[in-house]
């Protein structure tokens, strides 16, 4: 399947309240090197990050996400935290 394909880097941060583990904003970046680069970046500043790629098909729909890369800590039940986000 041919489509455009997006670049996403999302941060794992800690809330300051309840001191839960969250998504942080996540943002579209160029190119799988870019998302490499940013998830490295982000390292030391946030407890983890991760960069995924989805490609859109051109009628709504999206491929299932692919990690491409990530960086300290990223929850096991990752599914779960962004559902809850």
């Amino acid at each position: 399947m041919q489509g455009i394909a997006y670049y996403v880097v999302m941060p794992i941060v800690v809330t300051f309240k309840g001191m839960r583990v969250v998504p942080g904003e996540a943002y579209e970046v160029a190119d799988e090197r870019s998302a490499r680069r940013a998830v490295a970046q982000l390292g030391g500043r946030v407890i983890g990050a991760i960069a995924f790629t989805r490609v859109a098909d051109g009628f709504g729909g999206y491929t299932d996400a692919a990690i491409i890369a990530q960086n300290g800590f990223i929850p096991d039940n990752l599914e779960e935290v962004l559902q809850a986000a």
